[in-house]
């Protein structure tokens, strides 16, 4: 999925800390679009064109 991953970034914040953890979970069926999504056949044009209009 188009998420900005921050793989250094370890503390979460004062809202993510306070809300329960089952927020931050995908269903099976948003975990299996998530990988499909994941996909750079998928993943690049969109990041393409979001960066062409930066």
């Amino acid at each position: 999925m188009l998420i900005l991953d921050y793989p250094n970034w370890e503390q979460p914040t004062l809202i993510a800390e306070s809300l329960p953890k089952s927020l931050f979970e995908l269903t099976p069926e948003l975990a299996e679009i998530d990988q499909l999504l994941n996909n750079p056949v998928f993943e690049e044009p969109i990041i393409t064109r979001l960066y062409a209009y930066h």
